[in-house]
């Protein structure tokens, strides 16, 4: 099963996935998430566990919490439900913050080798970064944001920002399901 999705994604990933690439691109995305209130979100991020047959004996990293053998799968959709990015293939023992982190866009983006347009001004004083959106199991920063901690939520901003992002969060998981 893996060697089959690694053979399907090196054929088909550049005749139909060309991920954005230049400022003016990744705009585009951005403009895109107007619609759900978040002007300078370049993508939603989520992933999922595809189930497999273990491979070997020797091979328990394709063991995850779910107590079955998995290769995971994370995408990057934008505002139009349309996969940006995909990563496949790495083992199912990898949380979702792990697999994001070893991914090519995670390391480009990690060692600034991406892109990105500068942030939009908001107010003469005030400027919102572009940003990808992810849940709590990824990690906080700069160019990724996620929900605040917690259910008792302190202020109205924090509910209201949760909320947006629960709704990018979950299309992106409704996306990435419907190929499951």
């Amino acid at each position: 099963m893996i060697h089959v999705c690694k053979a399907l994604y090196n054929e088909l990933q550049p005749l139909y996935l060309q991920p954005p690439s230049g400022v003016d691109a990744w705009k585009k995305v951005a403009d895109g998430f107007e619609k759900w209130n978040f002007p300078t979100c370049l993508g939603s991020i989520d992933g999922k566990h595809v189930s497999i047959q273990k491979p070997s004996a020797d091979e328990p990293v394709y063991f995850n919490y779910k107590h079955q053998e998995s290769i995971v799968l994370m995408a990057i959709v934008d505002a139009d439900y349309k996969f940006l990015i995909i990563d496949v293939g790495q083992p199912g023992n990898h949380s979702d913050g792990g697999v994001w982190e070893s991914s090519v866009l995670g390391m480009a983006l990690a060692r600034d080798q991406v892109n990105l347009p500068t942030p939009k001004p908001k107010s003469p004083t005030q400027f919102l970064p572009y940003v990808f959106v992810g849940h709590e199991a990824l990690p906080l920063k700069t160019y990724l944001i996620r929900p605040f901690p917690g259910r008792q939520l302190s202020t109205d901003s924090k509910r209201i920002f949760n909320y947006r992002l629960s709704r990018l969060q979950f299309f992106t998981f409704s996306v990435v399901s419907l190929l499951l």
